[in-house]
């Protein structure tokens, strides 16, 4: 569905503009799921899709709203991989990772950065590479074709709870 002919649908449109888990969030907008997520629940989802995790590393214990975010996610990667495997492709669309979901959350709620290893067993250079990852999808978000004004609204209000001290990277060169 993301091309029809030799034209880009509009699910189509709005996965070009995404640099990276374009399938799951193209899936999840189609559906309404993205629209539905409040800047906490919407920065965990981007956050479970960009982080990569240590080999062996444990899923930390999830609230249950995250459970619920990530419950959600896996349901649509269900149908992504079915089809996947269906066309011989490899390899899969990445699984989400849901290691930064109580971190990035208390990190939003205004802790400090010296606090979040009480959060997460993620390095801290780590933290702030996978947040800045998080903003740049916020942002991809915001501009790409086919978001509805509540999912762009969503998506700017995550933007200035995330984006501040180590995390903000414009602040850092500024003071440099």
């Amino acid at each position: 569905g993301y091309i029809q002919g030799e034209t880009l649908t509009p699910k189509g449109e709005f996965a070009s503009w995404m640099y990276g888990y374009e399938l799951l969030l193209s899936e999840m907008l189609e559906a309404g799921y993205l629209d539905s997520l409040d800047p906490a629940k919407l920065s965990v989802l981007l956050s479970a899709l960009v982080f990569e995790p240590r080999r062996n590393q444990p899923e930390p214990d999830l609230s249950a709203h995250v459970t619920e975010v990530k419950r959600k996610a896996l349901h649509f990667l269900r149908k992504i991989h079915l089809k996947e495997a269906s066309r011989q492709i490899y390899p899969p669309t990445k699984i989400p990772h849901f290691h930064l979901a109580k971190a990035l959350e208390a990190w939003m709620g205004g802790t400090t950065f010296a606090m979040l290893g009480k959060h997460t067993d993620v390095d801290e250079g780590e933290i702030i590479r996978y947040f800045r990852m998080v903003l740049q999808l916020l942002r991809q978000l915001q501009h790409a074709p086919e978001v509805t004004p509540r999912l762009r609204e969503t998506a700017r209000s995550a933007v200035e709870p995330i984006n501040r001290d180590l995390v903000d990277a414009e602040k850092q060169l500024r003071n440099q």
